[in-house]
């Protein structure tokens, strides 16, 4: 409301103002004004006013100047990025950044609409919130100057820094560093910065996954209070809290999980009569030890998820917690939140119930054991639960036959995984396959979540959804031309497309030569799954109602509805917590959005440096490889062993130009290049710190 009478207040003066003259002019009250610095910061965040050199505000009017964020690219140029996510992007050069970095929240003036398929271009006026502050880069030091090279190709400009200020000497030449900007890039003047900490060599083992954790800024190592806190839980149990939940001690239950898991939050069990199942999937009651607003709530708010770096797990809570309170280990007695469904033979929900529980897990099982079993094979290791796992398996292939005839995606492409030596380098790299044990968790996790989300959507209590939207027609119909080329097409209206239409083309391609890639490129034609506040639906899964509940040990939205659930079970949700909820969960999945973002991006990173690690000493080598990707820089290809690189286009033998439309290259002399095309390739050169590969063609 503050600041809406400002904007009003503002656009009728047609002047800047002072803080002072703003509150007199709108009369406001002690408590207002107090408020006051609030709304003025939130409206300059906002691009609608800006800050004078006089300290006053004036309104920003000029429809053609935009507050967002910008997003550079490793090459002379960036995108503006809107607020508003329907809108197109804005092509920002860069002689037109006006000293902005990466990530940097500015105000951008379009200075050319755009026409066709060609973006709308800008330029920077003023940039509004520095985000990047910190660099991780190599020292290059000579007897007089000393600068930081960036290993973040969208850092654009090489660091300054004072050789005296920073105690440098030609021993550091080449050392790691992280380093704080303390003068930001102005025209001709290349940003100064402070060292942090030195880190040490570049071939140090752990090296690249430490410059990965300090370059997305991961946050490694927990506050002491945090620490503290944790170290003071136990796994008392009063006997009021005992009789409060549901005794669930007598079920036969067990947790599946890789083999080297530590963090094990979830366990299932199954009861089998005449009518149907009885499932039981338990999770985790890590809400009981960390409590809204303390200092292990706040730590696990800012870190928002854990991160698996291949060699290396970030956790979101302390191990105390991961690994020893929270982790259902097998004979001792656990707090969880169980989640009962009943269902028929034919896979139908007929009803569920939530309880907070007490629980002791029989085994500690595996999942290359447990699909093993299903398959087939005789497990003598699993002779004692070898029944109910039976009708879990029975259990399993009727979900995932009614996601299948419901429209589910279901994608099955398989994950690249490592095999390290002990200094963490790569000595294999390979596919993961998903078998039927993986399948069985995966089912049983959608539907509690599925049930779990409609029973509190209908309730009406404040709540986080997982939403992934529908996606855009415009981005389903360039993915449909691409697939003409092979023959494939989409079935339907592009504009509102059902699920099962992009799941009837994934059993068309199963088997062809193109499978794998048509379904890599179908995912980069969808939407991004985020965590929202509202109600939208699931289109990936098909599903009507979707929540994040299953792994609140790694997950802070599933943390975060596990307080409301709770809460709502014991009859406490009252308007005021209402309220209160109603307030900070669009917080909440901001955070959780961003944080899931950063680890994506920082997991993806890892796997790619890896990648080139393990390709370091096959220069000169050859493979086959298909085209992954076209540009109108370089043809982008694929391995086998997933492994991916980039034939720049400069290397080739004839001149090549790039069809957007059809999404081919044609060369002058008559040659075309497209997607899914089977090339022989030799691999020229990688930079393991970059995480790139480069090849030239052979054939």
């Amino acid at each position: 409301m503050l600041t809406q009478m400002l904007e009003e207040l503002l656009e009728r003066k047609h002047r800047a103002m002072s803080p002072e003259e703003l509150s007199k002019a709108l009369n406001l009250k002690e408590e207002e004004k107090a408020q006051l610095p609030i709304a003025i910061a939130e409206l300059v965040h906002k691009g609608v006013i800006e800050r004078t050199k006089k300290g006053r505000y004036r309104l920003l009017a000029d429809e053609k100047i935009f507050a967002g964020v910008i997003q550079l690219t490793d090459r002379n140029f960036g995108f503006f990025l809107f607020d508003d996510p329907q809108l197109e992007d804005v092509f920002i050069h860069g002689s037109a950044l006006n000293g902005a970095m990466n990530g940097d929240r500015v105000l951008v003036q379009v200075t050319q609409p755009s026409v066709g398929d060609q973006k709308a271009e800008g330029v920077v006026l003023k940039v509004l919130e520095r985000r990047t502050t910190t660099v991780i880069g190599k020292l290059s030091i000579n007897k007089a100057h000393a600068f930081l090279l960036p290993y973040d190709r969208k850092v654009r400009t090489d660091i300054y820094l004072d050789i005296r200020d920073n105690r440098l000497s030609k021993s550091h030449d080449g050392m790691i560093a992280e380093v704080v900007i303390t003068r930001w890039p102005t025209e001709g003047k290349n940003p100064e910065g402070r060292i942090i900490e030195i880190l040490g060599k570049e071939d140090d083992p752990g090296m690249d996954v430490e410059i990965v954790k300090r370059s997305f800024n991961l946050p490694s190592e927990f506050p002491e209070e945090v620490l503290v806190e944790a170290d003071g839980l136990t796994e008392d149990m009063s006997e009021e809290e005992r009789e409060s939940r549901r005794d669930l001690r007598d079920l036969l239950l067990f947790t599946i999980d890789g083999p080297d898991a530590k963090d094990i939050d979830d366990a299932v069990s199954i009861e089998v009569n005449g009518d149907g199942y009885k499932l039981g999937v338990h999770i985790a009651d890590v809400s009981h030890y960390v409590t809204e607003y303390s200092a292990l709530d706040k730590e696990a708010f800012r870190r928002g998820t854990s991160v698996y770096l291949v060699s290396d797990v970030i956790p979101m809570l302390p191990e105390k917690l991961s690994n020893d309170l929270c982790s259902l280990n097998p004979g001792e007695d656990k707090r969880a939140m169980s989640v009962l469904i009943e269902l028929n033979k034919q896979g139908e929900v007929l009803s569920h119930e939530i309880a907070p529980s007490i629980i002791r897990s029989s085994h500690r099982l595996v999942y290359s054991d447990v699909s093993d079993l299903l398959e087939g094979k005789d497990v003598p290791a699993l002779k004692a639960v070898e029944e109910p796992l039976k009708a879990m398996g029975e259990l399993s292939q009727l979900l995932t036959e009614k996601r299948r005839l419901r429209g589910a995606i279901d994608f099955g492409i398989a994950e690249s995984y490592f095999e390290l030596d002990e200094d963490g380098w790569p000595t294999a790299m390979k596919l993961r396959e998903r078998r039927l044990a993986d399948r069985l968790i995966e089912e049983f996790m959608i539907l509690t979540n599925e049930v779990v989300s409609e029973q509190f959507y209908w309730l009406g209590v404040p709540f986080l959804y997982r939403t992934h939207e529908k996606p855009s027609a415009e981005k389903l119909m360039e993915f449909n031309t691409f697939i003409h080329n092979f023959g494939f097409h989409l079935k339907g209206k592009m504009e509102n497309i059902h699920p099962s239409a992009l799941n009837n083309l994934i059993d068309e391609v199963e088997g062809s030569p193109q499978e794998h890639l048509i379904n890599k490129m179908m995912l980069r034609s969808l939407k991004q799954a985020k965590y929202t506040n509202y109600f939208e639906g699931h289109f990936g899964l098909a599903s009507t109602y979707y929540s994040h509940f299953t792994a609140p040990i790694r997950r802070y939205p599933d943390l975060q509805i596990h307080r409301i659930i709770k809460e709502q079970l014991a009859g406490k949700m009252s308007k005021r917590r209402k309220d209160h909820y109603g307030s900070i969960l669009e917080a909440v999945a901001e955070q959780a959005n961003m944080t899931e973002r950063r680890a994506d991006e920082a997991e993806r990173k890892v796997d790619d440096i890896k990648a080139s690690q393990f390709m370091s000493d096959k220069i000169g080598e050859e493979f086959d490889a298909v085209i992954s990707g076209l540009t109108n820089f370089g043809i982008f290809v694929e391995l086998d062993n997933s492994a991916e690189g980039l034939i720049p286009l400069s290397s080739m033998d004839e001149f090549f130009k790039f069809d957007k439309e059809k999404y081919i290259l044609t060369g002058s002399n008559g040659s075309k290049l497209e997607l899914g095309q089977a090339l022989r390739v030799r691999l020229v050169s990688v930079n393991t710190q970059r995480g790139e590969i480069n090849f030239e063609l052979v054939r």
